[in-house]
């Protein structure tokens, strides 16, 4: 896009310039008037047409800023600046374009994380209950630790007066070590509440817990009760290590 600016020439100036005239040049009063105010009308039309050239309203002589800001929006339509409305906003947004950007990922980012948060939690949920073997994390030593879960485990009645009853129960982990139990509840027959395991009996004479984990090997953990009502376990989740990790 050209603009057809009208320049003020040499021959105006020299036309319109009171240089030259004799000491009383002869003109009435509103003839020296009108050349003194020549020259200002010359320098007026041409201010004016460049506001014009410039797509600018006219309210007068332009003032610095005017000028720079009316120079600065030509170059945006000519396609002669260097950050071009069309190339760095095409679709007119007219903002920060960091703040924009930070904005745009935030909200992006959010219904992700919500998401990751829901599928965490779930898997949490399932690693606590899972019966299948899950790793849940790193130990101390830098191996992973292993969580698996054990449900309705019978154990019978004890009468006094006998060794302890004792259960045995297939874990079916390969390689195990470093058992630990993590949390368990059974409910004694006939009951519809569960109570934590092992079970911690409290007499007059002091504590001592009846039914509990005896023992684990490679390939069984064993479960005693000196508890005087059949229980059933319903959950048991026993943490541990491997071997060949």
């Amino acid at each position: 896009m050209s603009f057809n600016i009208p320049a003020i020439t040499q021959q105006e100036i020299d036309a319109d310039k009171l240089e030259g005239l004799p000491d009383i040049p002869g003109y009435s009063t509103v003839d020296m008037q009108k050349a003194m105010d020549k020259l200002a009308t010359m320098v007026a039309q041409k201010v004016n047409g460049l506001i014009n050239a410039l797509g600018q309203p006219s309210t007068g002589v332009l003032t610095e800023d005017e000028v720079a800001y009316a120079i600065l929006q030509a170059q945006f339509a000519s396609g002669t600046g260097d950050m071009l409305a069309a190339m760095y906003d095409p679709t007119s947004k007219e903002q920060d374009v960091f703040a924009y950007a930070d904005n745009a990922v935030s909200t992006a980012v959010a219904p992700i994380q919500a998401a990751i948060a829901l599928a965490q939690a779930e898997a949490n949920i399932k690693i606590r209950r899972s019966t299948a073997e899950q790793v849940v994390g790193i130990g101390t030593n830098g191996k992973p630790l292993y969580h698996k879960t054990f449900t309705n485990i019978s154990v019978p009645a004890w009468s006094s007066g006998n060794p302890p009853v004792s259960v045995t129960v297939a874990h079916g982990i390969s390689n195990p070590e470093k058992f630990k139990l993590v949390n368990g509840t059974f409910r004694g027959a006939g009951d519809i509440a569960s109570q934590p395991f092992p079970r911690l009996y409290i007499s007059p004479t002091g504590g001592s817990i009846d039914l509990y984990i005896q023992s684990f090997n490679s390939t069984n953990f064993f479960i005693n009760s000196i508890y005087h009502r059949a229980a059933v376990i319903d959950e048991l989740t026993l943490e541990y290590q491997k071997s060949t990790d």
